[in-house]
């Protein structure tokens, strides 16, 4: 004898299934296109914002504007320009599973019009970064030779600390252990204001396009602090320093 078993509800479940999966992706692919060319269009706008700040002779904060308008165009360019061949594909997906997009919009403008557009709007975002940045070298130039000097009287004080650390920090401290603690509390202060400092000329040396110094004696000298703090039973030093590798 035959079993004849009705499937109906089985095959209906996994329709409702599939269908509440291919609306959850969609849906999530819709967002996605939606969200980042709003993120490109806020980019844009940020960055003609400071690529249209005149810089005046001698004014140190108007040239900062531009050249971190100058480095964040820089910075965006690949992963900017890479995007909107995937984005294309993810419309022309949409599209084929009849998910409607016509209310997706970016400012005022239809997403599919803005994306046609956008790798258009971009590059002469990327254009006019190159002509600001050749309009404002000289000063950039200045600047940079400024900064130098900062950082070598920077390293020159970093020196000094370490000398001055590695002699009279308390590793071999025969007193109270209290004086021991203030000597080493001290020696936390100093160490991490001039880690602020230090990142502050990384972040300088970056936005003026210079080779970032490591500054490992900033580096060394935490680590240092670190462990005798660790061998003296108290809480071991936090620090800015620990994204540096030591050299």
């Amino acid at each position: 004898a035959w079993l004849r078993v009705d499937t109906t509800p089985i095959k209906q479940a996994l329709v409702s299934l599939l269908g509440r999966w291919i609306h959850q992706f969609t849906t999530y692919l819709k967002d996605h296109l939606v969200t980042s060319l709003q993120d490109t269009d806020t980019f844009i706008v940020k960055a003609n914002a400071g690529l249209d700040v005149e810089v005046e002779e001698g004014n140190k904060e108007q040239l900062m504007d531009v050249m971190r308008a100058i480095r964040d165009v820089k910075n965006a360019t690949d992963s900017t320009n890479a995007q909107f061949e995937p984005l294309k594909e993810c419309v022309a997906l949409l599209k084929n599973h009849g998910v409607d997009i016509s209310d997706a919009m970016v400012g005022e403008i239809d997403v599919q019009d803005y994306l046609e557009d956008a790798p258009m709007h971009f590059n002469l975002v990327v254009k006019k970064t190159s002509d600001v940045h050749e309009q404002i070298l000289p000063e950039q130039l200045a600047e940079a030779d400024a900064l130098k000097g900062r950082l070598d009287a920077f390293f020159l004080e970093m020196r000094k600390f370490r000398n001055d650390f590695r002699s009279n920090a308390p590793f071999n401290f025969t007193g109270a252990v209290t004086e021991a603690y203030e000597q080493m509390d001290s020696y936390a202060t100093m160490l991490d204001e001039k880690t602020r400092e230090a990142l502050d000329l990384n972040e300088l040396e970056e936005l003026f396009e210079m080779t970032v110094s490591r500054l490992s004696a900033c580096v060394r000298s935490t680590g240092t602090l670190s462990r005798l703090t660790a061998c003296s039973g108290r809480v071991p030093v936090r620090s800015l320093m620990t994204s540096w590798p030591v050299q």
